[in-house]
């Protein structure tokens, strides 16, 4: 399901957002991420999972939505930029898509590094 017909045999489209912090004071904690997960939840498209009912797309809320599993910290073991910008790329294999999640097709990511 996306935007391109099946036989282009396109990846799903995924949007990231990259947001660096100019020291680690700054950064934000995950309980302080955590604690914005209601707001997105509060419309309609960012709480459900997508699904085509006579051609209308509609989005079906996920139940029992627990805040903590919308916030993924990823241990990565870089030296540069260039390699940063790889571990970043690979985040995009991760199926958000996938029946097993049971939740909305969106999450914050932070990257750790080692």
């Amino acid at each position: 399901m996306g935007c391109f017909p099946e036989h282009v045999n396109y990846r799903e489209p995924v949007i990231q957002v990259l947001i660096s912090f100019s020291s680690l004071a700054a950064l934000p904690s995950k309980d302080e991420v955590c604690g914005l997960i209601p707001r997105f939840l509060r419309v309609d498209r960012m709480k459900g999972i997508p699904t085509c009912i006579n051609k209308e797309w509609v989005f079906d809320p996920c139940k029992d939505l627990n805040q903590n599993d919308m916030v993924r910290v990823v241990d990565v073991d870089c030296d540069n930029i260039q390699d940063l910008g790889k571990e970043v790329q690979n985040l995009v294999e991760y199926e958000l898509r996938s029946p097993d999640r049971n939740l909305p097709w969106w999450e914050f990511v932070f990257t750790r590094g080692l």
